[in-house]
């Protein structure tokens, strides 16, 4: 069992929808991040960033004490080796597959984060600062399309599961 300690944020989004998908069992424990639920001395014994997501994993897969994984993208890379899915072994495949995880996770995540919160929270007369996010936003999602046309259909390695046609993986369980 896996505990997902989780905000409805688009990072706690991809772990429980990457839980779904590899049909591993898990537990939300909900924080609300604008309460400071986070903050707490006990969560940053998990995650000492007080950052959500964060799992622990009740039942490693070699045994042992249970194993804290902090910030998404090193969730997602965990449970992708756990689970032997979505994450190749080794070569190009692996290499391309690491590349665009840490690009989503240092490049796109952070710079829609960035955008969101100047054009839906700051005060105004943010216009700077709206203008660079969105225009990197905008860059990047222009690298993603360009990316993906260069992966040959036969080869891509997408998932076309029916829990993830359904909709139903973007609602974690608890």
């Amino acid at each position: 069992m896996i505990d997902l300690h989780y905000s409805a944020t688009p990072n706690g989004q991809k772990i429980a929808i990457m839980l779904e998908e590899i049909g591993e069992p898990y537990r939300v424990i909900p924080y609300d991040i604008f309460d400071g639920d986070q903050l707490t001395a006990e969560f940053g014994r998990i995650n000492p960033n007080h950052k959500l997501p964060a799992i622990v994993d009740q039942d490693p897969a070699e045994g042992g004490d249970p194993i804290t994984v902090f910030e998404s993208g090193a969730i997602l890379q965990y449970l992708a080796e756990k689970s032997r899915r979505f994450l190749p072994a080794s070569g190009a495949a692996r290499a391309a597959t690491l590349s665009w995880l840490t690009w989503q996770v240092a490049g796109l995540g952070p710079m829609g984060g960035q955008a969101s919160h100047f054009l839906r929270y700051a005060p105004a007369g943010q216009d700077y600062a709206i203008d660079r996010y969105t225009k990197e936003v905008k860059r990047l999602l222009t690298v993603l399309e360009n990316g993906w046309r260069r992966v040959p259909m036969s080869r891509a390695t997408i998932i076309r599961s029916p829990t993830w046609r359904s909709g139903r993986a973007a609602l974690p369980h608890s």
